[in-house]
């Protein structure tokens, strides 16, 4: 195979590995909506037969489980597309590689139970009446933020709170991405909020799930399949 082949074959290789990425990180997304209609479910089913998700917390139990993988597998992924991209072997072993990626993934990456805990906090409050105005608030300077929460972005990432990975809030609620906030705690028993113009600590034992974060991003994310759906009706 000459030089031009074998670039376009490596260049092939590259883009067919970024699209499985890609589509790994949607199949992410689409777990989370469904853990996110299932707090809905929950809640509402706890307000009418308290005790009756058990069965509905074992398939947030496995979802929960599913997103682990397919974590792992955006990150095997990522660190493929990075690694193919350097080498200069003219063979690369890509069933190996992988497997050995997803393996120090699990490693070193714990499954998270936020969406589990959150899944648990939204049941407890299923007998608790909600205003449904009270999560449409719109940001403005000086409100208590949008949607239920205090800030638009997370102050250490800059993401904003409804892109957020795994959204944690203070007792405040403040809402951060959780392995930002975790690095920036350390090992210190509390720190002032990053939040510019706040004067309260953040502990880690005060963290947790921000359910109004998750349902922020619920509602953007059923927002982006309508506008798609719309879309293929609509002529260019």
């Amino acid at each position: 195979m000459d030089a031009a082949n074998e670039s376009l074959s490596a260049a092939t290789v590259l883009s067919k590995i970024k699209d499985r990425a890609r589509e790994c990180e949607r199949e992410t997304d689409f777990i989370e909506l469904a853990i996110s209609a299932a707090m809905e479910v929950g809640e509402a089913s706890e307000k009418v037969a308290p005790g009756s998700t058990s069965e509905l917390r074992a398939h947030v139990q496995k979802l929960s489980e599913m997103k682990h993988e397919r974590d792992g597998e955006v990150y095997a992924l990522r660190a493929l597309e990075r690694d193919y991209a350097c080498s200069a072997a003219s063979e690369f072993d890509f069933e190996r590689y992988m497997m050995k990626k997803r393996q120090q993934y699990a490693a070193k990456t714990p499954m998270d139970v936020l969406m589990v805990e959150a899944f648990d906090a939204a049941c407890r409050r299923g007998t608790e009446e909600l205003d449904p105005d009270a999560e449409l608030m719109v940001v403005g300077a000086g409100a208590d933020g949008a949607n239920g929460v205090k800030n638009a972005k997370c102050p250490l990432c800059l993401r904003k709170v409804e892109d957020l990975d795994e959204p944690v809030e203070d007792l405040k609620g403040f809402v951060y991405e959780q392995a930002a906030i975790l690095e920036y705690i350390g090992r210190k028993p509390s720190v002032p909020c990053p939040v510019a113009g706040t004067s309260h600590a953040v502990k880690k034992a005060d963290l947790k799930p921000s359910r109004a974060a998750i349902r922020l991003k619920a509602r953007r994310g059923r927002f982006a399949s309508e506008q798609v759906a719309t879309s293929q009706y609509v002529s260019p």
